[in-house]
């Protein structure tokens, strides 16, 4: 394979690989995918046979194709924006996936993209449920529940895996 060349479905394995290395939710991977089919509608390829160029050189060139097709198809610029915002993220990310190997990348592959991440806060940040008053210790919070307050305390030296670990077994809690 020529390293700037991908197929729908190779794209389609590095939304869902990079969704997962990334912590991607499922709407933003539908997003993804969404802009995969606009973006071989736009420069006339067929999804399904044709292998298209992810080359940093063709990125701009697409773009414009992609905003002039969403414009043709109704939508508004803010969806031709969505599309040229995600195909350049994706086109970049499966630039250096293609390069790297594709399906062949090394294991490690997804831990050296970490520029790439999208470090912007998420738009949904977690709900404050304390009172700016309260003052806790800082292993110990304190949470609203339907059936009252409950405080949670964290013993010293807990890590982030162990708060994974935690987290998983109160999910996976049977009631």
């Amino acid at each position: 394979m020529e390293p700037a060349l991908v197929s729908s479905d190779q794209l389609a394995r590095v939304v869902e690989q990079a969704g997962y290395a990334f912590g991607w939710g499922r709407s933003y991977q539908a997003v993804m995918g969404t802009t995969i089919g606009a973006v071989f509608a736009a420069v006339g390829l067929d999804e399904e046979s044709a292998k298209l160029s992810v080359a940093p050189a063709e990125i701009d060139s697409q773009c414009t194709a992609l905003a002039a097709y969403s414009e043709r198809r109704g939508h508004s610029a803010a969806t031709g924006d969505s599309y040229k915002r995600s195909w350049k993220r994706l086109s970049t990310i499966a630039y250096r996936w293609a390069a790297a190997g594709g399906d062949n990348a090394a294991s490690n592959f997804w831990d050296t993209l970490e520029d790439l991440r999208d470090l912007r806060p998420k738009r949904l940040s977690h709900q404050r449920t304390d009172s700016p008053g309260d003052l806790e210790r800082s292993n110990s919070f304190t949470v609203k529940l339907s059936t009252g307050r409950a405080t949670v305390t964290i013993p010293d030296g807990v890590t982030d895996a162990d708060l994974v670990v935690l987290v998983r077994a109160i999910l996976n809690r049977k009631r």
